[in-house]
């Protein structure tokens, strides 16, 4: 069976020019749609699968591409779904790698007119080729530019959690931070949540200095050992500092961070929250099997999946969204490790 890489070859033009071709789209030449359609013909080609599937011609699905290993997808999906089904949508479930490259064939499926629109962890410009069809952005990353999007902010999360930590008496703080070379998409999301915490600081009149601060960067995202091994550096120098002018509240990047410098701190004789409260961010399972369990911010998944559905069924219908780039306030959580 021919697919739409079989014609867009036999033609001679990009995908993307067979989909509007086949779509009846403006300003595409004669002898483009000439070329096109003999490639149709010859090669007998027909998008079955939006044929077989769509009604009337109006395609009720949506599709979601995730990360291959998307550790908040269950509450993202889980807001996308009660806003599709309130819109008698159904979601079909993509997954991409970190650069773009997808395990479905996503060019074909849009050419089928199987979906009317698309939400997407972008984190790659491979993804933003989608020619005419409607499209969202979740987590999206800064240098891939996107029309519409729906993110975390993440820098409102650190500030409420300094401002708490600043109420309850910490003067002297630190930021930890952690990335592999692998996952870029995190970087956007650690530079957020420290400036967070600086503004913070600049609201309550107080100083920062980032040489209490580290950064690490490790080459494997799953060696955990070269982690373990440079914030136990980390925690060593700060055990070591004289206690006034060591800092008295590290928040940290993310939560499995913040357990790991916890568990350092801990080995050395600083005592948490006592010495030093530690904060982390993302709210994930560790935060309550740490002694003392983790004080943090939960990102609100499922909210930014319910409203990037809704601003792509806005979309579908062929309006514009009042805010096309909505930030969604994360909840800060207190628990021991804050003091």
């Amino acid at each position: 069976m021919a697919t739409i890489y079989d014609v867009a070859a036999r033609a001679g033009v990009s995908i993307a020019t067979v989909s509007r071709v086949l779509h009846g789209k403006d300003h595409i030449s004669d002898k483009t749609i000439q070329k096109v359609m003999q490639a149709v013909t010859e090669l007998d080609y027909s998008p079955q699968m939006g044929a077989q599937m769509l009604s009337g011609g109006t395609a009720r699905n949506i599709l979601v591409i995730l990360p291959l290993h998307p550790v908040n997808a269950p509450a993202c999906l889980s807001g996308i779904d009660t806003a599709a089904r309130a819109n008698g949508y159904n979601i079909l479930i993509g997954y991409s790698d970190l650069v773009g490259n997808t395990r479905i064939r996503l060019d074909e499926i849009i050419a089928s007119n199987l979906i009317a629109g698309v939400i997407c962890q972008v984190y790659s410009e491979k993804l933003l080729d989608i020619p005419e069809i409607p499209f969202v952005a979740i987590g999206e990353n800064p240098t891939v530019r996107c029309s519409y999007s729906v993110i975390s902010n993440d820098r409102y999360g650190t500030a409420q959690l300094t401002k708490e930590l600043v109420r309850r008496g910490r003067r002297r703080f630190a930021y930890v931070s952690g990335t592999t070379d692998f996952a870029y998409e995190y970087s956007y999301f650690i530079h957020e949540r420290e400036a967070g915490m600086v503004i913070a600081l600049q609201e309550s009149g107080l100083p920062y200095d980032p040489g209490l601060s580290a950064s690490f960067v490790v080459q494997n995202e799953k060696n955990y050992e070269e982690l373990f091994e440079k914030v136990s550096g980390y925690a060593l120098r700060i055990a070591a500092m004289p206690e006034k002018a060591r800092p008295d509240a590290i928040i940290c990047a993310y939560d499995y961070l913040a357990m790991i410098l916890i568990n350092a701190l801990t080995k050395l004789g600083v005592k948490v929250p006592e010495d030093i409260a530690v904060t982390g961010f993302d709210n994930d399972a560790v935060c309550v099997l740490t002694s003392p369990a983790i004080a943090t911010a939960a990102s609100s998944y499922g909210e930014i999946g319910r409203q990037a559905a809704e601003m792509l069924f806005t979309l579908i219908g062929g309006k514009e969204p009042e805010e096309p780039h909505l930030l969604v306030d994360p909840e800060v959580i207190l628990r021991a490790s804050a003091g």
